[in-house]
């Protein structure tokens, strides 16, 4: 159960580390996204593609949907990641909400507080599609069948019960 020690006392630092793994890998999807794109359209890399709002205005740059493309796509990465780090329905909306507010901050830091609309849209969006994408897979993955032959170390031949054929 995740923030929660294994004892079920409260962890923080599990909790700061889930933070940094679901912001990192977040990160790191995104710039495989940026490669992928400046391969195919020769967008110029930077990390201005990462924390420069202005580039998201679509008189910006030539590139300007494909960022915006790139961010869309990586909304289905980060869903995949809350499901992989976070593991549970509860938390996703939590751990997006971080990801995207320590976000906000490093794009402050980066390049002043975002002030086009376009920004704001399309990280609004990523957020929410970001937190029900997250809590659909982890919702998918806590209903699964259990298996009751796996837990008990049996084939599934042997779990089988025969039938009044297969007896004889």
């Amino acid at each position: 159960m995740p923030f929660y020690a294994s004892d079920g006392s409260w962890d923080p630092q599990f909790i700061c580390k889930q933070i940094w793994i679901v912001q990192g890998l977040w990160y790191l999807s995104l710039a495989l996204l940026f490669v992928m794109a400046h391969a195919v359209f020769g967008i110029e890399l930077g990390l201005n593609l990462f924390f420069s709002g202005h580039l998201m205005s679509p008189l910006a740059q030539k590139g300007t949907l494909v960022i915006i493309f790139c961010n869309a796509l990586n909304t289905i990465c980060g869903a995949v990641i809350l499901m992989l780090v976070v593991k549970r329905v509860k938390k996703c909306l939590d751990f997006a909400c971080t990801s995207h507010f320590i976000h906000l901050i490093i794009c402050t830091v980066w390049d002043g507080f975002p002030s086009n609309w376009e920004w704001w849209l399309i990280n609004t969006l990523s957020l929410v599609f970001m937190a029900v994408g997250g809590e659909f897979l982890c919702m998918r993955r806590e209903l699964k069948d259990i298996n009751v032959s796996d837990l008990l170390g049996k084939n599934e031949d042997e779990a089988k019960p025969l039938n009044a054929a297969e007896k004889v």
